[in-house]
Formats: structure tokens, C-alpha cells, sequence
């Protein structure tokens, strides 16, 4: 149509031209006037065609389809450095991306944002690198295979570069494909953000297309397309990838939304096709909010086809011809599939029961004017079946909207710096549900450091912990000190402290109230126990693990009551909680030992001396360590049962005074020697094979 067009204006300028050469010569006045009626005549007809070409002309761009827009948000952090099935992600991904973006599309227009590829650990490296434009494959995968993976991910900040692409002109929304290899690393919460993004700009959506990512960031990314009114496709290994880039790319060219109905219809104004709405619970009234509806016509075997009809709107008409089709409903957290039939010159009426209800948080402070949006919230459901651990659902930051959640139990954490506060709700279908979360806080002050016994005393460490069924021990940590008195910011509660100094230790609870610091003193005292070994020759000479202790608590009854230090060192010092103890002193692992008890008092040492009776033995293989590397020892009483055994090639065993017959076992042959061993005397046994 342009090339026409362009011919008829160049006439038009040339007739023009003509006219005011005909003035300008020098003619016969009737030549002149022959000449000048026939260029106005002429002028004339061709005005008119002109204009009727404009008219042509706007009709048939008012008939043309509008160009739809998109951006790809293209993930070029080191997260697609990590392989799948052996391959990096980003090197598939590229391989792909040429054979299912090879040809140019005239009605799409189509721009690039890249994210990671700059600097590592910057959570503000994101760049819009071509904007929405008309798709040619070769200039978009040029630029696209520009960048490499190096750094964060910051998809918060990346969806918000996409979207500012589109302009904020009205009718400026469109699509963003977010090819993700991985979650947001930068401690931010796309799935608001996509929110946000969706409420300022109803036009736009938001498609997810999921690299090899873990089921941590699925929940992340799923709620991301969920909040966006997109949908979630997912790449699990190298034979899908380009049948899930295929499906994603194909949602950037998919026609654009119908228009949105705003109730369901009267039965006399239906028309043939599928009408969609939508309900809480059974029974309950229609819901009112925008749902993502998805359609797909079911294939053979009833797997479900392509999709061929998309709306987000509270209820929707799908005009499709007659067959089996797969419903997917999306609203909020609450995804659900449900099958319906179309038949022939007739209606079908499908009401999804989504079986939700809306949870609200809420919080307050120590002061009304506090803000709480830096509470962060977990949000986990809690299965019916015994054993089977909560999942998590989403995070939130701040004080979120009502969420729209599966009718069910929940479980929600909310963490405020090192503040943490649980709440469970059974939330009902059609039912609203609240969830507060008291964050006020107190200060727990342990006032006087535990009394040390001299110089060089052990530094005491302080732990708090709170009630938490859902740990190994019923008990949850929730900070800790080694300061001399420490002061810690807790949430209103009850808590259980644990000072710990060397191998002394004492528990107590403790209160919290919200704006008031709760003073705590310790009643414990320590003292020192000092170990040593006496009655060996040359101490000093013997090997460091050789001599070790055990140190056990006694009640006093004298029962004990279970292990409290143990030591490998020749002379060690310990820090004690004051009482009477059983101190055990080894020489080696056989037969060799000592038991005595002692008393610790507060802020004093006491000294144990252990008299040992031992002696040492070195086992030889026929002279040589070199050939027993591959020999089996034991030692034994006379006709007594096996005291030890190893496979050293050349071993030192420290032993009480007395006859020992040793064996040695090497390639199928059995040596053996016995030996008499006396008080402080080493001896080196040589085996004969």
C-alpha cells in the first residue's frame, strides 16, 4: 500500500510545479488558460484519489491487530554456571534459544533486560539492553549472547526494570518472560514486587520459565508468576528445555486477553462456548476478584494440549468449538485443574470451587508509631499426615494484603531482626482468618559474671533458647554471648538461659515483658580441678594421647550422675561447678587405670594426683615394620580372654605389669611370643614368623 501511495504524491507535486511553470512563460493568453485548466483538472482528481486513499488507509490500520509488546528478563547470574544433566544452564539455554527464536516476528515487538552479568555480589546489576522493538532473531540473540553469568540475582530489581520499559502511557502493559535459573539472592521479595507491578499496570503479566532450579526456589518463582496473572513453565533436564522455551516464547506472541466480562451472563444472553466463574466454597457467593484462567484442549489420553484460551478476570466466556477441555483457575496462592466439556450449539456453565479463604496478618510494636515493614513472614501449611513436615508456601516482607490460601492448617513465622513469633490458623473455606503477630519487645540483663577462680579463669558463655516442638529437642536457640554481662533484645516471652564456664554449666527460665528489662543473676560457682599422672618413668617422653581422664558428676549420695569433662592432655586444668566428682585416669586403652574422687569449693583449686603402675611395649614383625603392614596382633592373658587388637603395622601398647602372649596373624601364618612385663620398664618384642 505505500509504494502507490508515495507514486500519487509525487504527481501531485509535479502538477503543482507545472502550474506555476505555465505562469511563468511566455504564452498566448488562450494557450495559457487551455493549459492551466487541464493541471487544475488534473490537481483536481488527483486530490480526490489521495483522499480517498488516507480513508482507505485508516481503515485498514484500524483492522489491523495491535502489535503486542513484551520483555525477556534474561537470568545471567552464576546460578546458570550449574549444570543440568552435565551441561551449564546458560549453554542450553543459548542452544535453544537459537532454533526456537529463529524467525522474525512482524506482530511482536520484543526487549531484552539482563541481570548478574556485570559485577559479583551487586544486587543493583541489571540492564535494560534493547527495548520493546520490532523481534529480529539475529539482532536480539546477538545481544542476548553478549553477556556472560557472573554474580547475584536480583529479580526483585529486574522485574521492575522490565516493566518501567513498557512506559506508563495507558494500554502500555505487556508481557515479561522471566527466565530464572535461580531465586532472588538479594534478601528482596519479587513475588510482591510482581504484585505491585500487576496492580500499578493491569495490561501487564508475568511468565516464569524455571531453569533447573531446586524446590526452594520453585516455591519463589511459581509465586512470582502466580502474583503476575502468568504462568509457570518448567526446565528439569536437557530433553525438555526446548520444548518448555518453545511453550514460554510462544506466551510473548499469544493473542491478547478477550475483553473481561464483568458477571456471569443471564442465561437468555449466553452464547454457545464455556462460561467460567468462580466460588470460595460450595455454595458460598461468587468470587469477585481477578482469577488467571488457563484453557487447554485435552488430548489423547487425556494429557492436556496447548493452551487456546487465557483471561484474568473474576469470570470469563471462552468462545471455543465443542471437545474436552482442561481448566486451570489461579487466584492468589490457590491453583487448581478442573475438566469440562463443551458440546455443540450449547453452553456449558463451569463454577470452580476454589475451597479457600483469605489470611490477614497483622502486628503491633512497643509503640503504635513503629513500623513493621520490616517483619519478615513464612508461611508454611501443615500436613494432616503424622511425620510429614510443613511446607512452605511463601515468604513475605512487611504487612502483606489478605492472602487467598487452600482451605487448611498454616503455620506463619514472623522474624523481625532476631525476634521470632509463631503463629498457627485453621483457615476455612469461604472463611477469613487473622493471624497476629505481637512483636514488642523487652531486655534480658544478666547482671554479675560468674565468680572466676584466679588468674586465667575460663570465659563463661551465655545461650537462650524458647520452647520449639517442631526441633530435635523441644527447644528452639534464639541468641548467645560470651560477653562478661551480656544484655539481649528479646521478644515478649518466656526463655531458658544457659551459662556455661569450662565444664560448668546452670540452666534457669526467665520472663520477658514487652518494654521492660528483666534483670537476671546466675547461682552458680565454679572451682578448679588440676589432674596429673605420677609413678611412670620419663612423663615427659611419653606420647601426647597416651594419658587421658574422665571427670563424672556425683549427687550426694555418691550416685553418679553422668560424664562431664574429658581430657587427653598430661596435666589438665578444669573449670568445675563446685561438688564432688570420680576422676577416672587412663594409660593407654587396655588395662591400665586409676579412680579416685574428688571435692571442688568455690573459687579454689584442687589438686588429684594419679598413681598408674605401666608398661610400654613395642611389637616388631620379624624385625622389620616395613613387611607388617599387612599383620593382625592381639594380646592376650595366659589362657585369658583377647585385652587388644590392631592392625599398626609397628604398635605401642601400654600395659599393666604382668605375662602377656601375643599373636601375630600375616598372610595365613600365625606367630606367637610371650613376654613378661615389669613396673616402669619399655620392652621391644620382636614376632618370628
Amino acid at each position: 500500500m505505500a509504494k502507490p501511495h508515495k507514486e500519487r504524491l509525487r504527481h501531485w507535486r509535479f502538477w503543482v510545479f507545472a502550474t506555476g511553470w505555465i505562469e511563468s512563460k511566455s504564452c498566448s493568453p488562450g494557450q495559457a488558460s487551455a493549459l492551466y485548466t487541464r493541471a487544475m483538472s488534473t490537481f483536481r482528481a488527483l486530490l480526490l484519489a489521495f483522499a480517498a486513499l488516507c480513508l482507505t488507509g485508516t481503515a485498514t490500520m484500524a483492522e489491523t491487530e495491535p502489535v503486542r509488546r513484551a520483555v525477556v528478563v534474561l537470568d545471567s547470574s552464576a546460578s546458570m554456571l550449574l549444570p543440568i544433566d552435565g551441561f551449564k544452564k546458560y549453554y542450553l539455554l543459548r542452544k535453544n534459544m537459537q532454533s526456537v527464536m529463529a524467525q522474525p516476528l512482524t506482530e511482536a515487538e520484543i526487549g531484552l533486560v539482563a541481570y548478574g552479568h556485570r559485577r559479583r555480589a551487586a544486587c543493583d546489576d541489571v540492564e535494560l539492553l534493547r527495548q520493546p522493538e520490532p523481534f529480529d532473531p539475529g539482532r536480539f540473540l546477538r545481544t542476548a549472547f553478549s553477556v556472560r553469568p557472573k554474580g547475584a540475582s536480583p529479580v526483585s530489581e529486574a522485574l521492575k526494570v522490565a516493566a518501567s520499559a513498557f512506559g506508563s502511557t495507558p494500554g502500555g502493559g505487556g508481557k515479561i518472560l522471566l527466565m530464572a535459573g535461580a531465586a532472588d539472592s538479594c534478601q528482596q521479595d519479587p513475588c510482591a514486587m510482581a504484585a505491585d507491578l500487576v496492580a500499578a499496570n493491569p495490561q501487564l503479566s508475568i511468565d516464569v520459565l524455571g531453569i533447573g532450579i531446586t524446590e526452594v526456589d520453585s516455591k519463589q518463582l511459581s509465586c512470582i508468576a502466580s502474583a503476575g496473572h502468568g504462568r509457570m513453565v518448567l526446565a528439569t533436564s536437557m530433553d525438555d528445555m526446548e520444548a518448555a522455551l518453545r511453550e514460554a516464547f510462544a506466551g510473548l506472541t499469544a493473542p491478547p486477553l478477550p475483553a473481561l466480562v464483568p458477571g456471569k451472563l443471564p442465561a437468555s444472553a449466553q452464547s454457545s462456548g464455556l462460561h467460567l466463574s468462580a466460588q470460595l466454597a460450595d455454595g458460598g457467593p461468587a468470587w469477585t476478584q481477578a482469577v488467571a484462567w488457563s484453557v487447554r484442549k485435552a488430548q489423547e489420553g487425556g494429557q492436556p494440549g496447548p493452551v487456546v484460551f487465557e483471561a484474568q478476570s473474576p469470570t470469563a466466556v471462552a468462545d471455543l468449538p465443542p471437545g474436552v477441555y482442561d481448566v486451570e483457575a489461579s487466584a492468589g496462592l490457590v491453583r487448581l485443574h478442573q475438566s469440562a466439556e463443551i458440546k455443540a450449539d450449547a453452553s456449558t456453565d463451569l463454577a470452580v470451587i476454589l475451597n479457600a479463604g483469605n489470611l490477614r496478618l497483622t502486628a503491633s510494636a512497643n509503640k503504635p508509631e513503629d513500623k513493621l515493614d520490616d517483619i519478615s513472614y513464612t508461611v508454611s501449611r501443615v500436613s494432616d499426615a503424622a511425620g510429614t513436615p510443613a511446607e512452605t508456601v511463601t515468604l513475605l516482607r512487611g504487612l502483606p494484603l489478605p492472602l487467598l490460601l487452600p482451605a487448611g492448617q498454616y503455620r506463619i513465622v514472623g522474624e523481625r531482626g532476631s525476634l521470632r513469633v509463631e503463629r498457627t490458623v485453621s483457615l476455612a473455606a469461604g472463611k477469613d482468618a487473622v493471624a497476629d503477630f505481637a512483636m514488642a519487645t523487652g531486655v534480658l540483663q544478666i547482671d554479675a559474671p560468674l565468680p572466676a577462680s584466679g588468674p586465667g579463669a575460663v570465659n563463661t558463655t551465655y545461650f537462650i533458647s524458647e520452647d520449639d516442638p517442631d526441633q530435635p529437642l523441644g527447644q528452639r536457640d534464639v541468641a548467645r554471648s560470651a560477653m562478661a554481662s551480656p544484655s539481649f533484645d528479646l521478644a515478649a516471652g518466656a526463655y531458658h538461659v544457659l551459662a556455661r564456664q569450662g565444664a560448668a554449666q546452670v540452666r534457669v527460665d526467665a520472663v520477658v515483658k514487652a518494654g521492660e528489662t528483666t534483670r537476671l543473676a546466675l547461682p552458680m560457682a565454679t572451682g578448679r580441678l588440676r589432674l596429673a599422672t605420677l609413678g611412670l618413668a620419663n612423663p615427659d617422653t611419653l606420647p601426647e594421647d597416651l594419658i587421658s581422664y574422665t571427670v563424672e558428676r556425683l549427687d550426694t549420695a555418691g550416685a553418679p550422675q553422668g560424664v562431664v569433662a574429658r581430657s587427653s592432655q598430661k596435666n589438665p586444668s578444669l573449670e568445675l561447678e563446685t561438688g564432688r566428682y570420680r576422676v577416672t585416669g587412663r594409660v593407654g586403652l587396655v588395662n591400665v587405670s586409676t579412680t579416685l574422687e574428688a571435692s571442688i569449693r568455690p573459687g579454689t583449686d584442687t589438686r588429684v594426683d594419679l598413681p598408674q603402675k605401666a608398661a610400654l611395649m613395642d611389637l616388631r614383625f620379624a624385625g622389620d615394620d616395613t613387611n607388617a603392614i599387612d599383620v593382625f596382633w592381639e594380646i592376650r592373658t595366659p589362657e585369658g580372654p583377647v585385652l587388644w587388637s590392631t592392625v599398626s603395622p609397628a604398635p605401642l601398647i601400654a600395659l599393666a605389669p604382668g605375662d602377656y602372649e601375643i599373636h601375630a596373624i600375616r598372610a595365613g601364618h600365625d606367630a606367637s611370643a610371650r613376654v613378661t612385663l615389669g613396673a616402669n620398664e619399655r620392652k621391644t618384642v620382636d614376632v618370628q614368623p
